[in-house]
């Protein structure tokens, strides 16, 4: 998955009420003065191409099933070109902000939001509702504020009830919620059931009903028992109506508690076993403001993962199935939707049957995990970028892309093609039928088998997003060709496509931009541990799995293997790993085997450190030239918890030369001497980098040398403290000598004694915790922190906050 937005937070808590982002359709007036929803395609622009308002029977109890073509369908055009078109005259429909307030439209490069909730013989009120500048359209989101809602005086109210009364009942609502929160399940621990099936097969009969936002659905299904005697079937499922269920032909009594269908055999199973079922099924499918099922004006889409659901497979929210990474199966779908619109899904396109002439059939080859399966369907043009392979073969490369958006697509895209023929050089030839990209009002982009999904914001044609095309193109190696195997092991997908980013700008911009990158991705780790805490890359918590630790700070961990290992050793492994998963599910233990195997190397403190452990190593540094021929390096590893064991390349520098040698930390404090191998009488050091190239996920501050006699106390951090300070000093004396460190008030009296004792250096790290000598707290107020050693002495002024 990609780049991700929340415009709202900000407006939402300026605005003091809780929002949901929908999108709006066009506003009709009534004879009565209400405002209402176009109803009639004629007198509503976006729905004049749309054979779907054309249909001569209206909707029935009976379940569309495809088994016969009944009246209901006569109207439905033939639409399975690869190319689309658009109504010239249709504007596109930009999203709008709901409260119990009101509506409200984005508008790109205004502040605020205009309040168009429209009253008597108006067409709407300008009002700005206040907030931060947004430079782009807002895309779909969750509820993004906790804050309370304003509460309307009583009059306000009393005013809206008499307009809905005087509106009259034949009037529509003035809004319809399209990217609504519908179902937010709870974040915590997972906790998956252990699976007696294995899914073989899905075949997905779908009829997308855009004007009610009902999907009418036929599932095939085969699953294969994997434990002896199982006699039930649970399948996940989120919200849809389930209208009969047959097993092997006969049909089957269910139930369906809360997010799962259950079924119940006649007779148990043996391992082997093949099960058919047939799902018929309807209802509103539901997103969670990321991923789901999507409907919108123009079109209709899913979204495999949502970021704001545990587990986050949203698969369960369309067709009933194993909705588990692990579980690989066979998709085929065959989709319904109105006659001028295009289908995109999995695999290759199908021609449908003589009996079925109106549906859009897709099939894939490969076996892929349910979240990666997905459709969207819409008026789409499309952009081939085909890729010719040194074997003579063509990969087709189609891009479903808008109409208007279609040349600044051209430009946005036009490296990917080369990053394809790039990865598939360095980790294996390119695994599937086809590849391609849809565009869809969505919220960042998702990388479904052979089909990434992009927000049609990224596309600007100034190649602003290239980055997540090409991170989203890695996706179809590293998450899609090998998928992880539980979503502890998210990294395995996120940090190894954030890596291909960082190869794909060496190849393309050079070392310096690589650098860059990489201290950008620095950065944002940096950042988010500050704000959120640090937490290890494997199995990160529920709700920051998709932030810069799993992202960022997994690329880094890829980046600094390959230092350790070499490229030739870094890029064997990586094809060493494809070729043993691929079509499969590995965990991170399984890349740790297939790397300490490639490299012969028992690698365990690595993966250890950097994955299972939280954190990052800061360093600081100190040197000093001892004599003409050898220079003297200490560094210390000041960070709290994990002590890491480190290869640190050093480069030292004089007037007209330089060298590079590489040392190992393993303790808090490593002492190096080094020896210039500068042949000249002059080789004088002017200057020493830790890490100069960015190998390591590092902070690095250089210090001064002290001389014997002498000392520091470094400034307290945090200052002002609350609850606690850490206090920090070092020395430079190689001979034992006594030191104290204490805690006065500005009397002079002392208050707390952390240190004091015959001290050999070279520094001490303490933490007062706000308590006097005797355990109790000390009143708010400014004190002073004093280390003494001889006659001498250094003060630091401590502010004391209420906790």
């Amino acid at each position: 998955m990609g780049v991700r937005w929340n415009l709202w937070r900000s407006r939402a808590k300026a605005t003091g009420f809780r929002s949901r982002a929908i999108s709006g359709r066009r506003w009709k007036r009534s004879s009565t003065g209400s405002s209402t929803i176009c109803a009639e395609p004629s007198s509503c622009p976006s729905m004049r191409s749309s054979s779907l308002w054309e249909r001569t029977c209206p909707r029935g109890r009976s379940h569309p099933s495809g088994d016969s073509v009944s009246s209901r369908w006569k109207r439905w055009g033939r639409s399975n070109e690869l190319r689309g078109s658009c109504d010239e005259t249709q504007s596109v429909d930009r999203p709008v902000h709901r409260s119990r307030l009101g509506v409200g439209i984005v508008e790109p490069g205004r502040s605020g939001v205009r309040n168009i909730l429209p009253g008597p013989g108006t067409a709407g009120d300008s009002r700005l509702l206040g907030g931060a500048r947004d430079q782009s359209v807002l895309l779909a989101g969750p509820r993004p504020c906790r804050s309370k809602m304003r509460i309307a005086p009583g009059w306000l109210w009393l005013l809206l009830g008499l307009a809905f009364l005087t509106s009259g009942a034949a009037a529509q609502p003035p809004f319809v919620p399209v990217y609504e929160l519908e179902v937010r399940p709870k974040l915590g621990t997972a906790q998956f059931r252990a699976r007696a099936w294995d899914a073989i097969q899905y075949q997905l009969w779908l009829d997308i009903r855009p004007e009610s936002r009902e999907i009418w659905g036929r599932l095939g299904l085969s699953v294969s028992c994997r434990q002896a005697g199982a006699d039930s079937l649970e399948l996940d499922l989120l919200e849809l109506t389930v209208d009969s269920v047959f097993v092997d032909g006969d049909a089957a009594s269910f139930r369906r508690p809360p997010r799962r269908l259950d079924l119940h055999f006649p007779r148990p199973r043996m391992i082997g076993d093949t099960v058919s079922l047939v799902i018929y099924y309807h209802g509103r499918p539901v997103n969670d403001g990321f991923g789901g099922f999507f409907f919108t004006p123009r079109s209709v889409f899913t979204i495999g993962e949502g970021i704001y659901s545990y587990p986050p497979s949203m698969t369960r929210s369309w067709l009933p199935c194993l909705d588990h990474p692990a579980d690989k199966a066979l998709f085929e779908l065959q989709a319904r939707v109105p006659s001028s619109w295009i289908v995109a899904s999995n695999g290759l396109p199908v021609a449908p049957t003589e009996r079925d002439s109106a549906s859009h059939v897709w099939r894939s080859r490969h076996p892929m995990a349910t979240y990666l399966f997905a459709l969207a369907a819409g008026e789409y043009d499309t952009l081939r970028q085909d890729v010719i392979f040194c074997s003579g073969d063509t990969l087709p490369v189609v891009n479903y892309v808008y109409p208007e958006k279609k040349e600044a697509a051209r430009r946005d895209y036009r490296n990917v093609p080369q990053a394809l023929l790039l990865f598939s050089q360095w980790f294996g030839r390119y695994p599937f039928e086809k590849y391609g990209t849809v565009m869809a009002p969505c919220r960042g982009a998702m990388e479904h088998q052979t089909l990434t999904t992009l927000s049609d914001a990224l596309v600007e044609g100034t190649q602003r997003y290239e980055l997540v095309f090409i991170h989203e193109l890695a996706h179809q190696w590293w998450g899609d060709l090998v998928t992880l195997s539980d979503w502890p092991d998210i990294w395995l997908n996120e940090g190894f496509a954030s890596y291909c980013e960082a190869l794909f700008v060496e190849h393309f911009y050079g070392k310096a931009a690589l650098r860059s990158l990489l201290s950008t991705f620095a950065s944002r780790y940096f950042a988010e541990e500050k704000r959120l805490g640090a937490f290890p890359v494997y199995n990160p918590p529920a709700d920051r799995m998709w932030g810069a630790t799993v992202y960022q700070k997994g690329a880094w961990v890829l980046h600094m293997l390959r230092f350790l290992l070499g490229d030739s050793t870094f890029f064997d492994a990586l094809r060493t790993y494809r070729e043993t998963f691929a079509f499969g599910n590995a965990t991170t233990r399984d890349f740790q085997a297939v790397v300490e195997q490639v490299s012969s190397q028992r690698l365990e403190w690595f993966f250890d450190q950097w994955l299972y452990r939280a954190g990052h190593p800061v360093l600081e540094a100190s040197w000093i030239q001892r004599s003409p021929d050898v220079v003297e390096l200490r560094l210390d590893q000041v960070q709290k918890g994990t002590l890491y064991t480190l290869p640190v390349e050093v480069e030292i520098a004089g007037d007209r030369w330089a060298q590079r040698d590489t040392v190992w930390l393993s303790s808090r404090t490593d002492t190096f001497a080094i020896r210039i191998r500068c042949q000249t009488d002059a080789a004088k050091v002017e200057s020493l980098r830790v890490d100069p190239d960015a190998w390591l996920l590092r902070e690095v501050r250089y210090v001064p040398v002290l001389l014997p006699g002498e000392f520091i106390l470094e400034l307290p951090f945090p200052n002002p403290m609350r609850t606690q300070t850490a206090l920090r000093f070092r020395w430079g004396r190689s001979a034992p000598s006594r030191a104290a460190l204490e805690i006065v008030d500005l009397r002079g009296r002392r208050v707390r004694t952390l240190f004091d004792a015959l001290y050999y250096g070279p520094g001490e790290a303490l933490v007062w915790d706000r308590r006097d000598d005797g355990g109790q707290p000390v009143p708010c107020g400014v004190y002073l922190a004093v280390l003494r050693a001889g006659d001498r002495r250094q003060v630091r002024k401590l502010v004391v906050l209420p906790e």
